[in-house]
C-alpha cells in the first residue's frame, strides 16, 4: 500500500513539473527581441494604410474637392384627391391646389388617380422665354421664344422670369446713309457724323444724296476770279468766268493810268 502511494507521489511530481517547462517556454517565447516580428507603422492604421494617404481618403460628393453637393429640388407633388366612389372625372377634382403640369385627375374603376396627360395637351412650363407650350411623355416643354428685335443696336436675350430683354450696346453699325460716316450705335438708335461734301469749288453747289453720296451741280452765280482787274465775274460750266476789264481811267501826263491783278487800278 504504502508503495502504491509513492508510486502516485512520484507521478504527481513529474507532471507538475512538465506543467512548469511548458509555462517557462511559453513566457520566453513572449518576451523574445521586438526584431523577430513586425512592428505597426505609427502612421498606419489597422488595416496598414498610411494616414493622409490621398488614394485612400473617399472621393468628395461629384468629384468636387472640398465642395458638398447642392440638394436636388424635391419632385413636385399632386394635390390630395377626393376619397369617394367616382363615376367621371369632374368627380375627381383636386380638394385644394392644382395638378402639375401634364398631370390630369381621372375616375378610372371607380377611384381617383392621377394619369399623365395626353401627348400634345396644352400646359405652362413656367418659363416666360418659350411659347406653344404642350406635353409630351408626360412632361411640359415649348418653342423657345424668337427675342430678335431687327434692331443692330441691341443685345437680345430673354429671361426665364421676365421675357425678352433688349440691351443697348455702343458697336460699330451701318445707318444706311451714303451721307454719314463713323456710324455707331447710342441708345439704341444706329447714327453718324454728317460727311463733308465741300469740293472747295465756287462755281459747284454741293449735296449730299442719300444713294449716291456726295453730288455737285453746277452753279451760275455771281463770283470772283482773283483777278483785281475785272469785274462782273460769273459761274459757267464749273468755272468762274472773268467779267469785263476794270476802267482805271485815262492817263495824264504826270500819270499812266495802269491795273494791277492784285491791287487793281
Amino acid at each position: 500500500m504504502n508503495a502504491l502511494n509513492d508510486s502516485r507521489c512520484l507521478h504527481r511530481s513529474l507532471c507538475v513539473q512538465s506543467a512548469v517547462v511548458t509555462l517557462l517556454a511559453l513566457f520566453a517565447l513572449a518576451c523574445s527581441s521586438p526584431s523577430e516580428s513586425p512592428t505597426p507603422d505609427p502612421g498606419a492604421d489597422g488595416n496598414g494604410v498610411q494616414a493622409g494617404d490621398a488614394s485612400t481618403e473617399p472621393a468628395p460628393p461629384n468629384g468636387d474637392a472640398g465642395e458638398a453637393s447642392e440638394p436636388q429640388p424635391e419632385p413636385e407633388q399632386p394635390p390630395e384627391l377626393p376619397d369617394v366612389d367616382c363615376t367621371s372625372d369632374e368627380e375627381c377634382a383636386p380638394i385644394d391646389g392644382v395638378m402639375p403640369a401634364c398631370q390630369v385627375a381621372q375616375c378610372i374603376e371607380g377611384a381617383c388617380v392621377v394619369s399623365t396627360a395626353e401627348d400634345g395637351a396644352t400646359c405652362d412650363d413656367g418659363s416666360s422665354c418659350t411659347d406653344n407650350d404642350s406635353c409630351m411623355g408626360g412632361t411640359c416643354s415649348g418653342q423657345a421664344m424668337a427675342c430678335n428685335d431687327d434692331n443692330p443696336c441691341t443685345t437680345d436675350g430673354c429671361d426665364p422670369d421676365g421675357g425678352c430683354v433688349h440691351t443697348f450696346h455702343q458697336k460699330p453699325c451701318d445707318d444706311g446713309q451714303a451721307c454719314t460716316v463713323s456710324d455707331h450705335c447710342y441708345l439704341g438708335e444706329c447714327i453718324g457724323e454728317a460727311i463733308e461734301c465741300e469740293d472747295g469749288n465756287p462755281c459747284t453747289i454741293d449735296v449730299c444724296d442719300e444713294v449716291a453720296g456726295c453730288v455737285s451741280e453746277n452753279s451760275t452765280e455771281p463770283c470772283n476770279d482773283l483777278n483785281a482787274c475785272t469785274s462782273g465775274d460769273t459761274c459757267q460750266d464749273g468755272a468762274c468766268v472773268p467779267g469785263a476789264p476794270v476802267d482805271c481811267g485815262d492817263s495824264t501826263e504826270c500819270l499812266t493810268a495802269t491795273c494791277d491783278v492784285d491791287t487793281g487800278c
